[in-house]
């Protein structure tokens, strides 16, 4: 991870997706609590927000091994919510299938159970009641929104650092540029003086001349 100031918490008081995803575990038989570790750190001013989730072993399933999942965010409080969304028990969606977050956006959405899941809301066929789609539909809309805003700005902070590198590198050159200019100012004076005192010489010598053939 980058440097910064690290901070440990089990989002123990954040509504909204953290609270809904430890219930969702939970209910699957995990009670360890879910530990993000972040830290934020401003990036040619702006503030950047890195984060690992740690999800532990589970007493219901010995079978399931501990994992790590890592994001990118702007600020602590966005990079939570959006890291618990995008968890979602991918691993073990047979069990959140008869659950609120089934239709909760997934950290992979090409995957072909969640295409399925999201067809199966589609036509007459569908169980789910009017107020159910529309919320999914909305929950999905929002979410391709902040995948897009979050590619915008990751490709951004990329070109500020590209300019940047490209700044110091200029920078650098102009510095060179600098020192072989002043170089060739120093190498041009003593040049000029040194053709000032030939050329005195010479004078004094053409004179000396002069006076001894008006001696004679």
């Amino acid at each position: 991870m980058a440097k910064g100031q690290w901070v440990i918490s089990y989002c123990l008081k954040e509504d909204g997706f953290p609270k809904l995803l430890w219930e969702t575990l939970f209910k699957q038989g995990y009670t360890k609590r879910l530990e993000y570790v972040a830290g934020e750190h401003r990036m040619h001013g702006t503030l950047t927000c890195e984060m690992e989730l740690t999800v532990f072993d589970c007493v219901a399933h010995p079978e399931w091994a501990p994992w790590k999942l890592r994001t990118l965010g702007t600020s602590l409080k966005d990079t939570y919510q959006i890291l618990a969304l995008h968890h979602h028990c991918q691993e073990h969606e047979e069990l959140v299938s008869d659950m609120v977050m089934r239709y909760f956006p997934v950290s992979d959405t090409s995957h072909n159970s969640w295409i399925d899941r999201m067809s199966s809301l589609e036509g007459a066929m569908s169980t789910e009641g009017p107020t159910a789609i529309a919320m999914a539909r909305c929950l999905n809309t929002l979410d391709s929104m902040y995948r897009n805003l979050a590619f915008h700005y990751h490709f951004t902070a990329w070109r500020v650092e590209v300019a940047k590198h490209r700044e110091r590198a200029l920078c650098c050159q102009l510095g060179q540029a600098h020192t072989q200019e002043n170089m060739t100012r120093r190498r041009a004076a003593e040049t000029m003086r040194a053709w000032k005192e030939s050329e005195n010489e010479y004078i004094e010598e053409i004179n000396k001349a002069f006076t001894k053939c008006r001696e004679a």
